[in-house]
């Protein structure tokens, strides 16, 4: 880490010589192996950083809807199969009751009991389950359209903070180049040690404000793989 921090210095003295003519420039020829080294390990790092945001694209909100739907229809599923076995078979309820009767004489026989109203009490269960089963699908319906407006809202959201974090950085990286003349005047005595600091100072305030963006994007787009349910 340290190499690299050594290396900005390094970059920001030659950066203008360097997008004219990176091998030929003296600024180029002047600096160590080392020096060219560490240089190259800093723009190819900056650069992952500066192009981070457009990697953080996520699938279009078509294939994420589709992809929740999928994973709601999976889960309603099951909750109509639990209902499901809730249900005894229709001939149970039709059996009679099974218990102890007395003869006259005071003698204890099996006997059996059967009431018309068993049938009733049977449909009067077919129809509870059916109500049941109406009741699940249709929550279940308003669940999806919950989770639906969620997932937009996610989505338009984490848009609006990658396009805004990309723009950020077209402007980060137009603020090296304003510092790398900066240094540059402050090397050849044009300009105050203090102007100098200052102008180091905003761009390192940049940078840092740069991440923390990146970090909670990141933070953002986990989310909305997980509202989608994402496993792609």
């Amino acid at each position: 880490m340290a190499n690299i921090l050594e290396s900005k210095d390094i970059t920001q003295n030659i950066l203008i010589s360097y997008r004219n003519n990176p091998c030929t420039t003296p600024l180029w020829k002047d600096v160590t192996m080392k020096e060219r080294t560490l240089h190259i390990l800093f723009i190819q790092l900056i650069g992952g950083l500066m192009l981070s945001a457009q990697s953080l694209t996520v699938p279009n909100l078509l294939s994420l809807e589709q992809s929740l739907e999928k994973f709601h229809t999976i889960e309603l599923q099951a909750q109509l199969k639990a209902l499901e076995r809730t249900k005894s078979a229709g001939w149970k309820d039709l059996l009679p009751s099974v218990g102890v009767a007395y003869t006259p004489s005071g003698a204890p026989r099996p006997a059996a009991n059967w009431s018309p109203l068993q049938i009733l009490d049977r449909k009067e269960k077919e129809h509870k389950r059916k109500l049941d089963r109406e009741s699940l699908i249709l929550s279940y319906q308003m669940l999806l359209t919950e989770r639906l407006y969620k997932l937009r809202q996610i989505y338009y959201d984490y848009e609006i903070d990658r396009k805004s974090l990309i723009n950020d950085q077209a402007g980060a990286e137009i603020d090296q180049e304003i510092f790398a003349i900066t240094e540059r005047k402050y090397q050849e005595n044009l300009i105050k040690p203090s102007e100098y600091l200052s102008a180091k100072k905003a761009l390192h305030m940049t940078n840092s404000t740069l991440q923390q963006q990146e970090e909670e994007l990141y933070k953002k787009r986990n989310a909305l793989m997980y509202e989608a349910r994402w496993e792609n």
